[in-house]
């Protein structure tokens, strides 16, 4: 009978230390308090998104885009400037233009729900990609940013919910500064991984470990609405590009279709972008 005793004691408390033993092992969630705090983190993130939707109808930007490689013997890399512009309602055209010098037009891009369109005056060259792949466009100009001209155009107005739209089904992680990390939905042209805001919901960083890419986000202190001046990308291959936005413009009306049109002439040479191994030189 005692023996019997002593083995359920045994037995209970060996249970017993197993059970204090998970309970030390297993991670507290996160409080009440942290999740009312990460929601309203994400509501100033919406509330700017949305401000910017109603402020920018049209708009352009003047850029200056260093872009490039590193490698063991240090970056390699070449400087443009780049005029974009285009209206913000959603499936309009947006275009790019390419200098490199003063007042030398290097490329001419157009980007349309039917594709991307990039024409180079000086090769007679223009080339074409489907609207599913012009994402990968900017890369193959030489400069690697994970966003086709709609993204980017949306992201430099400060029209962010066109390019990151937070998870709903998962828990934003509060930052030691206040800040939050937000997993993110893919799809529609917006980007997957994850998203980091500051304290009052601007977006300061994007990373998305399955594609190896990053991306820094600067931002214009003067500015009225949180519009990123300076955005830096990195990816997997030591690839960069860092764009510094120079001057905005908003014109009075929005830009009609010959505005952002691109004339290709009659007697241009056309190739696939996607297929072309190396991508056009620019």
């Amino acid at each position: 009978m005692n023996k019997t005793y002593r083995r359920s004691s045994a037995a209970f408390a060996l249970c017993s230390l197993l059970l204090l033993l998970l309970a030390a092992c297993a991670r507290p969630g996160p409080s009440q308090q942290d999740r009312a705090a990460a929601s309203a983190v994400l509501s100033h993130y919406r509330q700017i998104s949305q401000a910017a939707e109603k402020s920018v109808p049209q708009a352009s930007a003047h850029m200056s885009i260093r872009a490039g490689k590193n490698t063991a013997e240090g970056a390699e890399s070449r400087r443009v400037t780049a005029l974009l512009w285009g209206n913000s309602e959603k499936g309009s055209p947006v275009r790019l233009d390419v200098m490199a010098g003063v007042g030398a037009s290097v490329a001419h891009v157009r980007e349309s729900e039917e594709g991307l369109v990039l024409y180079l005056p000086r090769d007679n060259r223009a080339y074409f990609c489907p609207s599913g792949q012009s994402r990968q466009a900017l890369g193959k100009l030489n400069v690697p940013i994970p966003l086709n001209l709609a993204g980017l155009s949306a992201l430099l107005q400060g029209r962010f919910g066109d390019v990151f739209l937070p998870d709903p089904k998962k828990q934003a992680s509060l930052l030691a500064d206040g800040g939050v990390s937000t997993a993110l939905v893919p799809g529609e042209g917006r980007l997957g991984g994850t998203l980091f805001l500051t304290a009052g919901g601007i977006p300061f960083r994007w990373a998305d470990p399955s594609s190896g890419w990053t991306m820094e986000l600067g931002y214009d202190s003067e500015s009225r609405l949180p519009q990123p001046k300076r955005i830096e990308a990195k990816g997997s291959d030591s690839r960069f590009a860092i764009v510094i936005v120079k001057l905005r413009e908003t014109p009075p009306a929005p830009y009609s279709p010959k505005q952002t049109d691109l004339a290709v002439p009659a007697d241009t040479v056309w190739d696939s972008l996607i297929d072309t191994q190396h991508g056009p030189s620019l």
